[in-house]
């Protein structure tokens, strides 16, 4: 006879079958499971430690994105043509890494979650792959549409000649905006998931944020600096950026100094899914009109040794963020 023995007790019977104490220990497992769908609670929190990071990662962001703006708008820091064409390519790596490495995947990861409903990852698994597509339709068909428009108010008769510089405004403004608001949406999201972690985790994704951060920096700097519309427009979009994670990291503190957020909540899941989706798209678009567009034309510009240093400079851009993509 058995008895009334505990199952994770050391009373329980030593002549007990193999298949029944695997029982008993698979009933105490699962007896004592975490939801991971429920809020976990963080035991060590060091609020001077995040606010710290966010200067850190504040310091950059300023850091990558100012040093190829001043290199454009200030003629004393203006660096030789290949250093800045290499800089450029580098930046097209940046961007188009970000986006697989850094957007999508988290996106599709976020659909494809166990805490979200069945629509989103069993019925329909494409979803973070279905916003991205839409995005880089709508990034064309916007493009279109607004240059269709300005040659449409600019030619109200056939003898007027809309000039290459008029034409191409609207479309210098709707790529740097484009790229602004991918890389923000983006950089609030981690912000956030890494202004929610803990103090061991912190110290380890704040590293990792600011290099991060430094990269995506000099990715937008060199969009900014190919589609330019002027110097105060290129700063604020500059600063805007800059703000953007820390502003994630200070948000996720408040959060959790009010009692958290549920990051593996349905709510949060799908927008982060919906907005690193389209993040991706856009800067998918943009990534590959940049390497269509300047990074062609700089090839043309150099030799063979100029054509090495600027293929080198795409490849280290990816592979900068490639690496930073193992722990953010």
């Amino acid at each position: 006879q058995l008895g009334s023995s505990n199952f994770g007790s050391s009373t329980f019977p030593l002549f007990a079958s193999a298949e029944l104490r695997s029982n008993a220990a698979m009933l105490v497992a699962t007896t004592t499971t975490v939801d991971p769908c429920v809020t976990s609670t963080i035991s060590t929190y060091d609020l001077g430690l995040h606010i710290g990071g966010v200067f850190i990662v504040l310091a950059g962001s300023l850091l990558g994105v100012m040093s190829t703006l001043l290199g454009l708008h200030c003629p004393r820091l203006r660096l030789p043509l290949l250093a800045v064409s290499v800089g450029k390519a580098a930046g097209t790596g940046i961007i188009l890494c970000c986006a697989m490495i850094h957007m999508l995947e988290p996106a599709a990861a976020s659909f494809a979650s166990s805490c979200m409903p069945s629509a989103f990852n069993e019925d329909y698994p494409a979803f973070a792959y279905l916003f991205a597509l839409l995005a880089v339709l709508c990034m064309y068909m916007l493009e279109y549409v607004l240059g269709t428009l300005h040659v449409h108010h600019s030619e109200p008769s056939p003898e007027k000649v809309v000039t290459e510089t008029e034409q191409s405004l609207l479309m210098r403004i709707l790529a740097a905006s484009a790229t602004e608001l991918g890389m923000s949406v983006h950089s609030v999201i981690i912000g956030l998931t890494t202004g929610l972690a803990s103090d061991g985790e912190f110290r380890v994704l704040v590293a990792a944020l600011f290099f991060h951060q430094l990269f995506e920096g000099m990715g937008l700097g060199s969009r900014l600096a190919t589609k330019s519309v002027g110097f105060g427009t290129d700063l604020a979009l500059a600063l805007f950026f800059s703000t953007t994670a820390p502003a994630g990291m200070a948000a996720g503190a408040v959060l959790l100094a009010q009692g958290g957020v549920n990051t593996n909540g349905q709510t949060f899941l799908l927008w982060q899914g919906i907005c690193d989706s389209i993040a991706a798209g856009l800067l998918l678009y943009i990534g590959f009109s940049m390497l269509q567009g300047d990074f062609n034309k700089d090839l043309a510009l150099f030799g063979n040794v100029g054509k090495v240093a600027l293929f080198s400079g795409l490849w280290l851009g990816v592979g900068a963020l490639a690496v930073i993509g193992v722990y953010l």
